[in-house]
C-alpha cells in the first residue's frame, strides 16, 4: 500500500507490508475493526462516524510508526512471558533524542480495547519528534469472565511487566529506566492515573514516574453515573464487589503528596467522562498540594488523542514543558559530583534573552574549612581572560585605533622581519603524539632551529584567531615547555616573544595559543591605550559592568574568598593550593607582580556572568555599551584569513571558539554558540540563535579547560533544558 491518506481502509492499514510488525496489534482487544464490517470503512469514514478522531492526526501517527517498523529491527515486544500475545508494546524511538528518559502510553477504549492507532501512536509520534522515546501498551482488556471478578489489577500488572521489561533492556533501548512518565486517554488515562496511588508503582516496588499526562481520564469510579457507572464499577472490581472496592479504584481518594507531577486536559463537551472528573481530580491534587496543571477547553469532545485541533494544537507541548520531560537535574548532576569528590564545589548562572533562569552553587569554598561555594567565591578564571583581553582588543577596534588586519610590527617593532620554523627534525608523524615533543624538550636549543622568511606579516587576525604561530606548531609548543625567564613585566616578556621563530606561516594553520598571542594582544592594548592593561580592563570592561571582584591582583579581603585549588587523585581530592600546580606565577595576586592577558584574571560567577550577557545582548549590559553590535557580530561569525578547523565542527572566531557543525564537533550547544573556557573547570557559552547565555566556574586543576567533562556535562544540560525548540 505505501501512502496512508484518508482514502485508506482499516483493513488496508492493517495489511500493509510495511506494518507487518504491527499487524493485528493497532487496536488491542479490538481486532474485528479490521476485518469486520469496519473493514472496509476509510479514515475518512471513520472520522464521519466518531468526529474527534481526527483523520490527519491518525495519518501522522501511522506514518510515523510506518518509518519506525520499516527501519527497526523490532518494534513489538511482549513485556511478560505467558501472557497473551494482545498484551504487548510498541516501540517507538525518537530519530534524534534529547533525552534518556521515555513515556509509557496507554490509550483508551472503555477498557474494552485499547485504541492505539487513535490515541498512543499519533502522542507518540509527536513526541518521538521531540527527541522522546516512547512505548505504545496494549495492556489486558475487560472479557465475560472479567466482568464477574474484576478486571483490576491485571491493567496495572500489564504497566509493571512493561515498565521491568524496559528496565532490563535499558542497554537495548538506550534509556534511564527510573527517568520514565506515564500516560493515558480515557480508560487508559484510569490506569495511568493509578500508577500514581499505592496500587501503582509503589505496590510493584518500582520508582514512581516523574510524571503523569491524563488525556480526558476516567477519574472517579465512585462518581459515575446511570449504566455506564454499573458497567464499569463492576468491570473493575467484580459484580460482588463493596464501595471500598470501588473507592480503591477512584484516583481522587487515593492522592498523596508523594503523587507525581500531574498534566490533564478534558473538554467541557466530553460525552463520555464528565468534565466534573477534571475538577475532582484537581481538586484532590491540590489538597495534597501536588504540582499540577490542567487545560480545559470548550469544543472537542472525548477521543481527540493528538488533539491538533483542540485549542492551539499544542497540548503535547504543553505537559513536556510542564512536567520538564526534556529538562536536566541539574542540581542532582552536580551533587553526585559533590558526592563523588569529582569536584569540590561549583556555582552556575543561565540567562534566557537577558532573564536569569536558574542560578545555583553547591559544595564548598574549601573542603578543609567548610566554608560554602557562594555566588561571590572568587575563582581562577584561566584562559577565560582570553575573552577579556578579546574584548579589549575589539574596543580598540571600535574606536579605531587598530584594525584587524594590522601587522603585529606597527605596534611591536621588534616583530618586524618574523622567521618561521622549518626544520625537519622537529616533524611529527602524529600530530598528538606529545610525549615525542617533551622527549624533545630535554635538549631543546631553539638558537640552532633551522627558519625561513615570513610569506606575509603577523596580524592582528592571527592572534586573535589562533593562527599566528605562536605557541603553536611543534616549534611553538616546544617554547611554550621550555621558554625561562624572570620578567618582571608585560613588555619585557612580549618582548621575549619577539626572538622566537613562529611554529608555521601566519594563517596556513591552527592550533591553540595558550599564552604568546595573548600577552601580546594585551600589550598592544597598553600601548595604544597608554594604559597599564589591569588599569584599561577595570575602566573600559569591569567597572561599567559592575564586576567588581574581576581582577588580576586581590586585595587580602578578596583573598579570603579565594577557592582552595584540587585535582583528583585516587578518587579523592587533593588540596593543591599554593603549590607549582597552582601556577602562582602565572596568576599573580600582588601589584607589583604584572598580569598574564593569556590567562591571569580572577572573578566570580556573578561578575563573568554580566559579561556573558553582555556579548549576549549584542555588547550591551543594563544600559552600558562595551562593545558596538558590528563587532560583537563579527566576533562570532569571523575568524582566519581562511576557513581551518581547530576541532571537527570547531572554528576559531575572533578570540572565541565557535560550534560550526555541533554534531560533527560531537557538542550539545546550537550551531553558531560561542565561547570559551579555562584550565581549571571554567566555562562560557553564548548561543545566538537561543537567546542563551551562562557560565559555569569550579576549581580543580585536571580538567583539561576545554576538554573538561564536567563542563561537558553542563553545556549538555543547559542546552537540553533552555534550547529553542
Amino acid at each position: 500500500m505505501g501512502n496512508i491518506t484518508e482514502n485508506t481502509t482499516l483493513y488496508e492499514l492493517n495489511q500493509d507490508e510495511s506494518l507487518i510488525q504491527v499487524r493485528d496489534k493497532l487496536i488491542g482487544g479490538g481486532r474485528q475493526m479490521f476485518y469486520g464490517e469496519m473493514g472496509n470503512m476509510t479514515l475518512a469514514q471513520l472520522y464521519e462516524k466518531q468526529p474527534t478522531w481526527y483523520v490527519n492526526d491518525i495519518i501522522y501517527g501511522m506514518k510515523r510508526l510506518q518509518k519506525v517498523a520499516k527501519s527497526a529491527e523490532q518494534c513489538v515486544f511482549c513485556p511478560a512471558s505467558g501472557k497473551e500475545e494482545n498484551v504487548h508494546l510498541i516501540y517507538m524511538p525518537a530519530e534524534e533524542r534529547k533525552t534518556d528518559c521515555f513515556v509509557i502510553l496507554n490509550a483508551g477504549g472503555g477498557y474494552g480495547a485499547v485504541c492505539s492507532m487513535v490515541e498512543a501512536i499519533p502522542v507518540a509520534a509527536r513526541l518521538n519528534e521531540m527527541g522522546i522515546d516512547c512505548f505504545c501498551l496494549n495492556y489486558t482488556t475487560a472479557d465475560e469472565e472479567s466482568m464477574k471478578t474484576g478486571l483490576m489489577p491485571a491493567p496495572l500488572d500489564d504497566l509493571a511487566s512493561a515498565w521491568k521489561f524496559i528496565r532490563d533492556n535499558r542497554e537495548k533501548f538506550r534509556v534511564d529506566p527510573e527517568n520514565y512518565y506515564v500516560a493515558g486517554f480515557s480508560a487508559g488515562g484510569h490506569l495511568a492515573g493509578m500508577w500514581g496511588t499505592a496500587l501503582g508503582a509503589a505496590r510493584y516496588g518500582i520508582p514512581q514516574a516523574k510524571g503523569l499526562i491524563l488525556v480526558y481520564p476516567l477519574i472517579s469510579a465512585s462518581a459515575l453515573e446511570g449504566e455506564f457507572k454499573d458497567i464499569l464499577q463492576k468491570g473493575l472490581t467484580g459484580e460482588n464487589s463493596s464501595s471500598v472496592d470501588v473507592d480503591a479504584y477512584s484516583i481522587e481518594k487515593n492522592v498523596e503528596s508523594d503523587y507525581p507531577a500531574t498534566y490533564l486536559i478534558q473538554c467541557e463537551d466530553d460525552d463520555a467522562v464528565p468534565i466534573s472528573h477534571s475538577y475532582i481530580m484537581e481538586d484532590a491534587l491540590n489538597r495534597a498540594h501536588v504540582k499540577n496543571l490542567v487545560e480545559r477547553h470548550e469544543k472537542g469532545g472525548h477521543g481527540f488523542g493528538l488533539g491538533s485541533r483542540i485549542g492551539d494544537g499544542n497540548w503535547v507541548n504543553n505537559a513536556v514543558e510542564f512536567l520538564q520531560i526534556l529538562k536536566f537535574d541539574i542540581d542532582e548532576q552536580m551533587n553526585h559530583y559533590l558526592r563523588n569528590q569529582e569536584t569540590s564545589g561549583a556555582a552556575l548562572i543561565v540567562r534566557k534573552r537577558g532573564d536569569v533562569v536558574f542560578q545555583g552553587t553547591w559544595g564548598y569554598r574549601s573542603l578543609e574549612t567548610g566554608e560554602k561555594a557562594e555566588y561571590d567565591t572568587i575563582y581562577r578564571m584561566m584562559s577565560m581572560t582570553k575573552l577579556i583581553t578579546t574584548t579589549a582588543v575589539l574596543q580598540q577596534i571600535d574606536a579605531g585605533t587598530i584594525q584587524l588586519d594590522d601587522p603585529v610590527e606597527k605596534f611591536l617593532p621588534e616583530f618586524a622581519d618574523k622567521r618561521v620554523a622549518d626544520d625537519p627534525r622537529y616533524v611529527l608523524d602524529d600530530p598528538d603524539n606529545m610525549l615525542k615533543v617533551l622527549e624533545w624538550s630535554r635538549d631543546f636549543d631553539v638558537s640552532a632551529v633551522k627558519t625561513v622568511p615570513c610569506e606575509r606579516l603577523l596580524t592582528i587576525r592571527d592572534l586573535l584567531s589562533h593562527c599566528s604561530g605562536i605557541d603553536e606548531g611543534v616549534i611553538g609548543v616546544l617554547l611554550l615547555f621550555t621558554r625561562k625567564g624572570t620578567d618582571v613585566s608585560l613588555q619585557e616578556r612580549v618582548s621575549r616573544y619577539a626572538e622566537y621563530p613562529l611554529g608555521f606561516q601566519p594563517g596556513s594553520a591552527t592550533g591553540y595559543s595558550a599564552v604568546g598571542s595573548w600577552n601580546i594582544l594585551g600589550r598592544i592594548v597598553e600601548i595604544v591605550s597608554g594604559c597599564r592593561f589591569e588599569d584599561y580592563i577595570q575602566e573600559h570592561i569591569c567597572r561599567p559592568l559592575g564586576m567588581k571582584d574581576t581582577t588580576f591582583f586581590l586585595s587580602d579581603s578578596q583573598k579570603k574568598r579565594l577557592a582552595d585549588l584540587y585535582k583528583r587523585e585516587d578518587g579523592t581530592l587533593k588540596n593543591i593550593t599554593g603549590t607549582e600546580e597552582d601556577l602562582y606565577g602565572f596568576l599573580s595576586m600582588e601589584p607589583e607582580s604584572f598580569e598574564e592577558p593569556c590567562g591571569g584574571i580572577y572573578s566570580t560567577v556573578k561578575d563573568f556572568e554580566k559579561f556573558a550577557a553582555m556579548l549576549a545582548a549584542g555588547g550591551v549590559f543594563e544600559g552600558k555599551r562595551i562593545l558596538s553590535e558590528k563587532i560583537v557580530q563579527r566576533m562570532h561569525q569571523e575568524g582566519p584569513d581562511k576557513h581551518i578547523e581547530f576541532q571537527p565542527g570547531m572554528v576559531w572566531g575572533l578570540g572565541v571558539l565557535i560550534r560550526q557543525d555541533p554534531v560533527k564537533g560531537d557538542s550539545y550547544a546550537s550551531q553558531g554558540a560561542y565561547g570559551w573556557s579555562g584550565a581549571f573547570g571554567t566555562h562560557m557559552v553564548v548561543s545566538p540563535a537561543d537567546g542563551l547565555d551562562f557560565v559555569f566556574v569550579t576549581n580543580r586543576a585536571d580538567l583539561n579547560g576545554s576538554g573538561s567533562y564536567i563542563s561537558r556535562e553542563v553545556e549538555r544540560m543547559v542546552f537540553g533544558n533552555w534550547r529553542d525548540s
